[in-house]
């Protein structure tokens, strides 16, 4: 099997026993925006995954149940029962559709339309409830003819889905650092709008400039610059870098953030992280079908007095951690 397809369905297992419980808690608080945030966010991993992979069955079925949660996530679509029952039936065919994929490395022939369409008319059922909104004709300065007017009018319109809020930043300090810190506020901040955040690169200061991608790519978040031909958006990952990481690897650093940088054994990991002893190595060392955090050069590995295994945070591991609460990966576990 191909390694990056067999870690695809590692993380992507964990990610979905993550999103069951979550799920259930969503159920009892529907109000909780940053609980809606992770699953919206755990779903729209998956699918950029699938998409990624060319996995054209698991891509549909997680785009119809994001687009549920991303209206639920806006406010538009209360939750309840039903739709928790629809979203989590989606969850069933995934994993469905995953057993197939490990035991064949090919989905399964078929189609998923009734399930699709079933989470599409939930997605839009409150569609045709909003009101219109009221319509603005702008008032000029000179006067026109009614024909003049209307096609300032329509021109207007077309211009509507152009426009931007923009927010200006200071940067204060080393620049990577401070501009992973100020990304992860500002992506914290929208984390409801997760997908509209776009950051602008065009800076004179070449290291600023590199600091800015790092953090698009750290987050996840869409990138432009301005050039002489005009704006041009640049290549970035659809999903964050921290998503790439699984919930129990954010969890080993996380806890080697809160020991001070380092600890002197397995078992004071274990414990501090939450993660089984016997999954540490798994973890940190990785294997044939995942590379660890070692490998990624997110910690480093000492042999310290007895024989013991000391763990330590690198830079790289630091730094990914700068984002703060949003890329802790939810501690509940199956």
């Amino acid at each position: 099997m191909d390694d990056l397809l067999r870690e695809f369905l590692t993380e992507t297992a964990e990610n979905i026993s993550v999103l069951d419980v979550e799920l259930v808690r969503l159920e009892q608080n529907p109000n909780d925006p940053e609980l809606l945030g992770n699953i919206f966010r755990l779903v729209h991993t998956i699918k950029g995954t699938c998409g990624f992979l060319g996995l054209p069955r698991l891509e549909s079925v997680a785009h119809a149940g994001e687009n549920v949660l991303g209206k639920i996530r806006d406010g538009v679509l209360e939750v309840t029962p039903e739709g928790i029952s629809l979203v989590l039936e989606a969850l069933d065919r995934i994993k469905m559709l995953l057993t197939t994929l490990e035991k064949t490395e090919a989905e399964p022939q078929g189609e998923d339309k009734d399930l699709i369409a079933r989470l599409n008319v939930l997605a839009d059922s409150t569609d045709g409830d909003k009101p219109a909104a009221p319509e603005v004709v702008p008032e000029f300065a000179v006067p026109c003819g009614p024909a003049v007017a209307e096609a300032a009018v329509e021109m207007a319109e077309k211009l509507e889905p152009l426009k931007v809020d923009v927010e200006r930043r200071p940067i204060k300090g080393p620049p990577l650092t401070e501009v992973l810190r100020v990304i992860a506020e500002v992506v914290h901040t929208e984390r409801l709008h997760y997908d509209d955040v776009m950051v602008n690169v065009t800076v004179a200061n070449k290291l600023l400039q590199c600091s800015l991608m790092s953090g698009a790519f750290v987050h996840g978040i869409r990138a432009f610059a301005v050039g002489e031909s005009g704006p041009m958006q640049l290549p970035v990952l659809k999903f964050a870098y921290s998503e790439i990481i699984s919930h129990s690897k954010m969890n080993i650093l996380r806890a080697l953030e809160r020991a001070g940088g380092s600890v002197e054994s397995l078992n004071e990991l274990s414990e501090m992280s939450g993660v089984e002893k016997s999954l540490l190595s798994y973890h940190i060392r990785g294997g044939r079908d995942a590379k660890g955090l070692e490998e990624l050069n997110l910690v480093g590995i000492d042999r310290a007095k007895q024989g013991r295994l000391q763990v330590h945070l690198t830079e790289m591991g630091k730094l990914i951690l700068i984002g703060g609460e949003q890329l802790l990966a939810p501690k509940a576990s199956r």
